[in-house]
């Protein structure tokens, strides 16, 4: 779908998907300037749950934020082309309603206090079927990300493979050290930087991984 249709093009969209479709393979929005009033009135309207859903957008026409609600999507790709300052297409307390396995966001703007609230969230009971979380972002001070939260620092002599899919797709990721937390239920995460991105600006991929837990 194109990111820069109109608020009634959008509510036109959904209302015939509702009554087409029970279900939703692959939901994408691609090019255009996005106006993000007009997906948040897609997804006020849209009452069908979608498998993967995808946003690679160019930067927002508009200064307002993208509400999807409360997600219910197995796989979420967000990426933004441009070559200005990177946005945030949508902030934490957003992200910690969604009920999503696997999010990958591209370049954005989240800082250590943000990571710090989603690192929280989870603990807490948010997002509980997240398996994999990734952004890719500036160098990161993980003492703010685990301010007030109890971890476990690997030895990097430790190495982790972690496996699962991204839509149909094996992901696969490789953690060298990092920071472990357990949720109450004994579910264990791994936290870290892990992959440079080339480029002029250092960029780093920072991963969240849930461990499958052992029968």
């Amino acid at each position: 779908m194109n990111p820069s249709s109109s608020i009634e093009q959008m509510f036109a969209v959904a209302e015939w998907m509702n009554s087409m479709q029970p279900e939703i393979w692959l939901c994408e929005f691609h090019d255009g300037l996005v106006k993000s009033d007009s997906i948040t009135r897609f997804f006020e309207i849209a009452n069908f749950p979608i498998r993967f859903l995808s946003f690679e957008v160019i930067q927002r026409s508009d200064k307002g934020p993208i509400n999807c609600g409360a997600l219910n999507v197995e796989d979420i790709s967000v990426a933004t082309r441009t070559n200005a300052d990177p946005v945030n297409w949508f902030n934490v307390e957003q992200i910690k309603t969604w009920n999503c396995v696997r999010l990958m966001l591209m370049v954005c703007k989240f800082e250590e206090r943000d990571l710090n609230q989603l690192v929280k969230g989870w603990l807490n009971g948010c997002n509980s079927r997240l398996e994999f979380f990734s952004a890719v972002l500036d160098p990161l001070d993980f003492n703010i990300i685990l301010e007030d939260v109890e971890f476990e620092e690997r030895d990097e002599t430790l190495t982790r493979l972690f496996h699962t899919s991204f839509t149909t797709l094996p992901l696969s990721r490789t953690f060298i050290g990092g920071y472990d937390i357990t949720r109450s239920d004994g579910t264990v995460a791994t936290l870290q930087q892990i992959n440079r991105f080339p480029g002029p600006r250092p960029m780093w991929e920072f991963a969240m991984a849930v461990w499958p837990q052992e029968l």
